[in-house]
């Protein structure tokens, strides 16, 4: 990597040093065999410590002005890019209004569509307890019928009773095929679901943020807690409470503790 310019000449001129110097006979050859070589190799050591603190003054040196210009850098785009964001927010807060409104419109539409689907379910299945009540019905009359043929001795009269228990068996047959299909129609009938009708973009999204909000009442918080034994949750500490909101998605599940959706909108540009 070419540096030149960066390193002055004094530096450039003290590396070259210490490279020969460590590369030298003197600091490469060193024994510690008697009292003088042992007092040699100190003096060695405290010369090699020295060229280290030396490179090191160096060194940050003349790294001083990149890191100045560095920060500069920083800072310049720093303060564009707040622009930026300032800019964003106001856009974000926008988009995410009308999808929360967006959103009650489509929920109340649903709620419509579930009570007329509620409503449509409930006339089947009267329909249907209208028909298995012929059904019990024909099914009693078709017995008495048999019962009677049993004890009739007079052949035409058996037979004319026989005749009729089969009538009335078939009677009940036809109701509880209507009773069944009834049945199984009104539990097929299900609302349609309503899309959000917030237009996609591309490149942008919304995400979920269900946070804490505020702590209106801790008493009942706490009470509401110990009640369903979820101790985690009694301290009220907020990484606790917002991950029960992720958890639950919903702005008043508990008492004295209110939840809000902080949805983050992302761009991909």
């Amino acid at each position: 990597m070419e540096i030149t310019g960066v390193i002055t000449a004094e530096a450039a001129k003290l590396m070259e040093e210490v490279k020969d110097y460590c590369g030298s006979d003197t600091v490469l050859s060193v024994t510690c065999t008697t009292p003088a070589e042992y007092m040699g190799a100190g003096e060695l050591g405290k010369r090699l410590a020295a060229y280290k603190r030396q490179l090191e003054v160096e060194r940050k040196a003349a790294k001083e002005p990149i890191l100045s210009a560095g920060k500069d850098v920083d800072n310049t785009f720093a303060e564009v890019q707040k622009r930026v964001l300032d800019a964003l927010a106001p856009i974000s807060l926008a988009r995410r209004e009308y999808e929360v409104e967006a959103e009650k419109i489509r929920a109340e539409e649903q709620r419509k569509l579930d009570e007329k689907a509620r409503i449509e379910r409930e006339r089947l299945e009267r329909e249907a307890q209208v028909q298995r009540e012929k059904e019990e019905a024909a099914e009693r009359a078709a017995q008495e019928a048999r019962i009677a043929a049993e004890q009739e001795q007079d052949a035409k009269k058996k037979a004319a009773l026989e005749a009729e228990a089969r009538r009335k068996e078939g009677v009940a047959a036809r109701a509880a095929e209507k009773a069944e299909v009834g049945q199984q129609i009104a539990e097929q009938v299900i609302a349609p679901v309503v899309e959000n009708d917030a237009a996609k973009t591309a490149g942008v999204s919304t995400r979920k943020a269900w946070k804490l909000k505020e702590i209106t009442d801790k008493k009942a918080a706490i009470e509401y807690f110990l009640q369903r034994g979820d101790l985690e949750y009694i301290d009220l500490n907020t990484a606790h409470l917002n991950k029960l909101a992720k958890m639950k998605e919903e702005e008043n599940c508990v008492p004295g503790v209110t939840f809000h959706n902080d949805a983050i909108v992302a761009y991909r540009g």
